[in-house]
């Protein structure tokens, strides 16, 4: 009878030793699929980081490129603005100094208009 139970007592401590080896493969396994799945997470964030930085810089590289060209429109509109409104204001200063002169009969002209004319 004691022989029995000791032969009871080793196959139950068997099983148990089975079932240890068992758990043990099992977490093994777990922690090996754990790290692979770490790593490709971190590969794939890794990945699309830097996609997104490179659609980034395509973009930033666009808009620049897009400032650049409206800057130049508007340094040419502003240009063109700026004689126009320079010719506007000579044939509106010749004008009134004609229409004075026609008034008065008399040129009479200072020195900044002068200037000016010079400038033009």
């Amino acid at each position: 009878m004691e022989e029995d139970f000791e032969n009871m007592i080793r196959s139950q401590l068997r099983i148990l030793k089975n079932q240890m080896d068992i758990i043990k493969s099992y977490i093994d396994s777990y922690e090996e699929k754990s790290a692979k799945l770490r790593r490709t997470i971190t590969e794939e964030l890794i990945t699309a980081l830097i996609g997104r930085f490179e659609r980034n810089e395509k973009l930033m590289s666009e808009l620049n490129d897009k400032v650049d060209s409206l800057n130049f429109k508007f340094q040419d509109n502003l240009s063109k603005c700026m004689r126009d409104l320079r010719e506007e204001i000579s044939e509106s200063a010749l004008t009134k100094a004609i229409a004075k002169i026609n008034e008065e009969k008399e040129i009479k002209v200072n020195s900044s208009t002068l200037d000016e004319l010079k400038d033009l």
